[in-house]
């Protein structure tokens, strides 16, 4: 009964996805929730993927030994590629990186490491 009222609860958690094509010869900008923006550029076979991140909290505060953030790549496959750890000073992080993802998802996670 645990594992269905809990499957329960995610099913009716609401998540805002933004879905921007991307033109193949200039930059795309993305805002975040609550505060920050994604920058992306195709540049031939890759993706460049700066994220910046401002009012972040510290892991820890949302469970019991999460100490970082990941920032993931997801295809429209379901293909994942960890881009790398958020570098954090304060209450902000930002990561630049790249992809071979021509269209992609993006995740932050917390996680207990990286």
């Amino acid at each position: 009964m645990t594992m269905l009222s809990l499957f329960l609860l995610l099913a009716l958690t609401t998540v805002d996805v933004d879905i921007v094509n991307l033109p193949l010869d200039r930059a795309v900008d993305v805002n975040l929730m609550p505060m920050g923006k994604v920058d992306i550029r195709r540049e031939g076979t890759l993706t460049r993927v700066k994220v910046e991140v401002d009012r972040l909290q510290a892991p820890s505060t949302l469970g019991p030994g999460l100490t970082t953030y990941l920032v993931w790549a997801v295809s429209p496959e379901g293909f994942l590629e960890n881009l790398g750890e958020l570098d954090i000073n304060g209450n902000k992080g930002q990561l630049n990186a790249t992809t071979r993802f021509g269209q992609l998802g993006l995740l932050i996670t917390a996680e207990p490491h990286f």
